[in-house]
């Protein structure tokens, strides 16, 4: 055990040693990210304040799926002449590609009729209810203004949905696949 007395062989040892836990830490770091599930940690931050959810029954995803809802009818169905261009292209960011394809030609229609006849229609959401995952059930007041009328029309409004990637045209995290609506009384 001579040699251990010299301070270079000391040196070259301990510098070794260090290099062989470091490469075993690495090796092991590697082995335990590659074989972890992935779990997306998402940090909710709402009026009550910030917390991070953990499952996906919380009441914070609820609340931005109303919100989400809200703010997609307010696009859909709040317009006039001259906004309805930039409302309905923002809500067709949030339409899937399905339905876009479904309701390009509707939409365009709507927009010459309404350079035409000019007219204003806003709503007065009366309830908001999930009915299972994927579909919310909205029932609408709808009042529509036009030259010679103020008719109101309560509508009842099926909407599909699915989740979707977070995007700067959609920063929901949800996308609309389906729209359906009813007139009631």
């Amino acid at each position: 055990m001579d040699f251990l007395k010299s301070k270079l062989i000391r040196s070259e040892l301990k510098h070794w040693l260090l290099v062989s836990v470091l490469l075993l830490w690495a090796l092991s770091a590697t082995v335990f990210g590659l074989t972890k599930k992935d779990r997306v940690l998402l940090i909710g931050i709402g009026d009550s304040g910030a917390r991070v959810i953990t499952h996906r029954e919380d009441s914070f995803l609820k609340e931005e799926l109303q919100k989400f809802v809200l703010q997609f009818l307010d696009l859909y169905y709040v317009y006039d002449e001259k906004t309805y261009k930039e409302r309905a292209g923002k809500a067709s960011d949030l339409f899937g590609e399905e339905l876009w394809d479904e309701k390009k030609s509707e939409m365009l229609v709507l927009h010459e009729k309404l350079q035409k006849t000019p007219l204003s229609q806003n709503i007065e959401v009366q309830s908001v209810d999930l009915i299972e995952p994927g579909k919310v059930e909205v029932v609408l007041k709808v009042n529509i203004k036009a030259r010679m009328s103020a008719p109101q029309v309560n509508l009842k409004v099926m909407l599909s949905y699915r989740d979707n990637k977070r995007s700067e045209e959609n920063p929901w995290g949800y996308q609309i696949t389906g729209i359906s609506e009813r007139m009631i009384e």
